[in-house]
C-alpha cells in the first residue's frame, strides 16, 4: 500500500461467514489487521474490474 493515502472512515457490515474468510485471509497473507485485509480485498477487486473493462475494450475493438 502507498503511504500517505487518505482514507475516509467506512463501516461495512458483514456476516459471520465473510468474517471467518477475512480472518483466514488475514492470517494467510500475513496482514496485521482486519482493516488491512479488507482494504487489500477491495484493491484486488478493483484490479480485476479494471482488467475486465480492458479486455472488454480489446474484444470489442
Amino acid at each position: 500500500m502507498e503511504k500517505g493515502a487518505e482514507l475516509k472512515k467506512l463501516t461495512i457490515r458483514i456476516d459471520d461467514k465473510v468474517y471467518d474468510k477475512i480472518l483466514y485471509l488475514k492470517d494467510r497473507l500475513g496482514l496485521r489487521t482486519i482493516n488491512d485485509t479488507v482494504i487489500y480485498c477491495i484493491g484486488r477487486a478493483w484490479v480485476e474490474y479494471a482488467r475486465t473493462l480492458i479486455m472488454k475494450e480489446v474484444i470489442e475493438s
